[in-house]
């Protein structure tokens, strides 16, 4: 499946992807494995809702 992003979008799900992984990372780097923990869940929601969003956008661009 291959969805196509508007350059705002792109550079918006690249901002936030970056957020979502630099929280992660410095959670880690602070030895805060609850912090961490809830970062990288709220990452993985995030990243399945994100895919969710995806698939439903290709289908309906397919009719």
């Amino acid at each position: 499946m291959v969805v196509q992003l508007a350059h705002a979008d792109l550079q918006h799900y690249i901002s936030r992807l970056s957020r979502e992984h630099e929280e992660i990372d410095e959670a880690i780097a602070c030895q805060d494995s609850e912090v961490a923990r809830a970062a990288m869940q709220l990452h993985l929601t995030n990243s399945r809702e994100r895919l969710r969003q995806a698939h439903e956008e290709a289908q309906a661009q397919r009719g």
